[in-house]
């Protein structure tokens, strides 16, 4: 998968596919629910933050539709386990709101 490494946050962020449901983010630690402007609701969740084949840190997330389909993911990552997950709320609320922004066009 296309990686995109920023050295000023010390992040390496990997987009896992999304559209087909075959997203593996491992143990879930954290759910919760979004409803969409259109009435869609959206299952997001958490996996626990784990060590790649090398030595770097990456908690994995998904959003969840109803029938399974996935619309949006990421593996975030950090120097630490604590560094990927709190670096992966901010990436799991800009996917929310581009989701939004999105459905809210649509209306």
């Amino acid at each position: 998968a296309p990686a995109h490494f920023s050295p000023q946050r010390n992040i390496d962020i990997v987009r896992p596919t999304v559209g087909d449901g075959q997203v593996d983010i491992g143990l879930v630690v954290a759910t919760t629910e979004y409803e969409l402007p259109n009435g869609r609701k959206l299952t997001l969740n958490i996996g626990r933050p784990r060590q790649n084949a090398g030595e770097h840190w990456f908690c994995p997330w998904h959003l969840i539709g109803g029938d399974g389909t996935v619309h949006a993911a990421n593996d975030v990552y950090g120097a630490d386990s604590g560094q990927a997950l709190q670096l992966a709320i901010p990436d799991i609320a800009a996917a929310v709101a581009r989701l939004q922004a999105r459905t809210h066009n649509r209306r």
